[in-house]
């Protein structure tokens, strides 16, 4: 699915709700810097959503930052 995500995002670069679920497939694949990459890119373009929080904190967890996961499900 993360390759089919980022042959999309090579034509639609702005679809940031797209940035998210290529963050999250990453993070299923224990590609943790790639999923980070993603859902920051996500918040670059504007989805400060709740959810991209959601999913951040949910990433910061499984890397063991339990400082960082706290801020994102705070901000969730």
């Amino acid at each position: 699915a993360a390759q089919e995500y980022r042959r999309y995002l090579e034509f639609r670069e702005d679809d940031a709700s797209i940035w998210v679920q290529l963050g999250n497939v990453s993070k299923e694949e224990h590609r943790l810097d790639s999923s980070m990459s993603a859902y920051r890119r996500a918040l670059d373009l504007g989805l400060n959503t709740s959810d991209t929080f959601l999913q951040m904190g949910h990433l910061y967890k499984v890397m063991g930052d339990q400082n960082g996961a706290a801020e994102c499900y705070l901000r969730a």
